[in-house]
């Protein structure tokens, strides 16, 4: 494991006019390490992950990755430098196959450009990758299906796919198991476990049995504040986030 931190957050804050949205965040994720981010709506999760993703910029305080400030840079420049994001609404072409979805993930990659005279099934290391990619996500059988007429589930684990086409290293994942059945999410767990192997993750979700499933260090949100920050055993005893999130009349965990 690199000795260098995935991503660091140094007193990082955001504000909207007079009003604070995150507060003083300090935050270390070795390389390799999946930490899961909980805590109630409009704790700051989405507002933390557009920061760290370069959606939006922090009014205070910095963001490394790999040992290296990020603050400024476009969401494009960080997709180059490792960094991929998932999200809780898919972001897909409708119109286009599940085979194509994934060639136009793989583009960058390959430095392929638009090429508007020659079909990306032609470039073979390209299609090659893409066709490797579905068969782990056990997609193959719907690779010539329009992915508007795909299952949500099958949806959401073409979205992870595309997150992990470009081999990326750090990957932000939100809410990736939101809308689905238990055996759904049970199946996107064992794929994300399995094909995020030796990769850093940072997870946002609300299915706590998918958190303390994945996660090997959990941090809580609340109101815009890291208020804990450990492992998932020491997190589901933790007092304050028992009252703050999980319930304080909660005794036993997922």
């Amino acid at each position: 494991m690199s000795a260098t931190p995935a991503l660091q957050l140094q007193d990082l804050g955001y504000r909207i006019g007079g009003t604070e949205i995150l507060r003083h965040l300090d935050l270390t994720i070795a390389c390799g390490e999946r930490v899961a981010l909980i805590g109630p709506n409009g704790a700051g999760k989405t507002t933390l992950f557009n920061l760290i993703s370069g959606r939006q910029r922090p009014t205070s305080g910095a963001i490394l990755m790999n040992g290296q400030p990020i603050v400024g840079c476009t969401p494009s420049a960080l997709y180059q430098r490792g960094l991929a994001r998932s999200f809780q609404i898919t972001h897909l072409f409708p119109s286009l196959t599940v085979l194509d979805n994934m060639r136009c993930a793989l583009m960058r990659s390959f430095n392929v450009g638009l090429c508007f005279w020659r079909a990306l099934s032609h470039h073979a290391a390209l299609h090659h990758k893409a066709q490797l990619l579905l068969s782990q996500l056990q997609l193959t059988h719907h690779q010539d299906t329009v992915v508007k007429h795909l299952s949500y589930a099958d949806q959401r684990t073409l979205e992870l796919g595309l997150a992990l086409a470009a081999d990326s290293t750090l990957l932000l994942l939100d809410e990736p198991t939101a809308g689905m059945s238990h055996s759904e999410s049970r199946h996107v767990v064992k794929l994300i476990r399995r094909m995020t192997e030796g990769k850093t993750l940072l997870l946002v979700e609300h299915d706590m049995g998918v958190v303390f499933d994945l996660a090997d260090r959990i941090i809580v949100l609340v109101d815009g504040r890291l208020v804990a920050n450990g492992t998932p055993e020491a997190i589901r005893s933790n007092p304050i986030v028992r009252a703050a999130y999980l319930g304080s009349d909660q005794t036993e965990g997922p």
